[in-house]
């Protein structure tokens, strides 16, 4: 069972297209309905956050899938993309009060963008606070103005991180992403020769 805090770039940026001709964050919020389809809800959680200048709370820890999809829906963009306080306030939430114990906490953060204004080391700061805590983080860059290389860095391992050349990609990657989650990863359990 998870415990996944859903990250999204809530930017000025997500407004422009993919190949389809819808806005980027149209694909993201249906690449994030596909995920928690994909949930066993409600003995798995999911929560929500969203950030562009700020990070903003869409949704603490919960198994209610509608208020979920309602939490996916309040999406709404500004400009800035200041990646590492969408990580921060997800590590906050992804072990708060509605966290139990015996769930894998996970977050998986999508970004469109480089850090802007701050430097991108925030954002790797971040990420490497959480991973500290034990949280399984997934990075998720779309487009080419990603640092794919710093995205990479902050998720739990190389291929814990995933690139999306168009929007319309999300959908796979974050079916992906769903099914990884639940697997640990190498070092959180014992090597088998090292098994009494």
């Amino acid at each position: 069972r998870i415990d996944v805090l859903l990250v999204l770039d809530a930017s000025t940026s997500m407004r422009f297209t993919t190949r389809a001709g819808r806005p980027k964050i149209e694909a993201a919020q249906e690449a994030a309905r596909r995920f928690l389809g994909r949930l066993a809800l409600p003995e798995d959680q999911a929560g929500l956050v969203m950030f562009n200048a700020e990070a903003t709370v869409l949704s603490r820890l919960t198994g209610d899938r509608e208020a979920l999809l309602r939490a996916v829906d309040g999406i709404r963009l500004q400009e800035f993309t200041r990646i590492h306080r969408g990580m921060d306030l997800a590590h906050q939430l992804v072990l708060a009060g509605e966290h139990r114990g015996a769930n894998l906490p996970a977050i998986v953060l999508l970004t469109d963008g480089r850090s802007n204004p701050d430097p991108s080391q925030l954002a790797l700061d971040a990420a490497a606070a959480a991973k500290a805590a034990g949280i399984r983080v997934f990075t998720v860059g779309l487009g080419q103005d990603v640092e794919q290389d710093v995205l990479r860095a902050m998720a739990s391992r190389p291929e814990d991180f995933f690139y999306a050349p168009d929007g319309e990609e999300l959908g796979a990657i974050y079916d992906a992403i769903a099914v990884a989650i639940p697997c640990p990863i190498r070092g959180w359990w014992p090597e088998p020769a090292a098994l009494p």
